[in-house]
């Protein structure tokens, strides 16, 4: 086999490897913004993940009352219910079951409060590809959904 060839048939193999893992976890994605939604709808779809879309805590709320999300990426200013809110009523219900990324427009995300607890952090505007390898960290940490602290990473933008 020639090699270059060799490297795209490997390179294949492994985003097939990564949509069969992905396929399996469900994020629940929350934003009043429906650009953004559906943007990062877009890019984790074409990942493997399976997508649920919520525009503040509230609907937030009533998905996860159905079936739980494995992460949860949250706006924190929303009209409705916004992320602080949610991340309260959510730790209170559910404890750390998912691990929780925070999508924040704010230039000093790495300065908020402990109190907001989340898995990580990420900065608007993001790149897509940090975005997935964001989630994907926090998917294969979790594994069944619970949450470790490995990949912890709440100062990186």
């Amino acid at each position: 086999m020639r090699p270059h060839l060799s490297s795209q048939v490997s390179s294949l193999v492994e985003s097939e490897s990564n949509l069969d893992r992905n396929s399996m976890t469900r994020v629940l994605v929350i934003d009043d913004d429906p650009d953004i939604r559906r943007m990062i709808t877009f890019a984790l779809s074409d990942e493997g993940f399976q997508i649920e879309e919520a525009s503040d805590g509230n609907a937030a709320l009533d998905l996860l009352d159905r079936r739980h999300a494995d992460v949860i990426l949250l706006d924190m200013k929303m009209s409705g219910m916004d992320g602080w809110d949610f991340m309260k009523h959510y730790r209170d219900l559910y404890g750390h079951r998912a691990p929780i990324i925070v999508i924040t427009a704010a230039p000093d995300h790495a300065q908020q409060p402990d109190d907001i607890d989340a898995e990580s952090y990420i900065s608007k505007p993001f790149d897509l590809n940090d975005l997935v390898e964001r989630v994907s960290a926090a998917a294969t940490a979790t594994g069944s959904g619970k949450r470790t602290n490995a990949g912890r990473d709440d100062h990186s933008a």
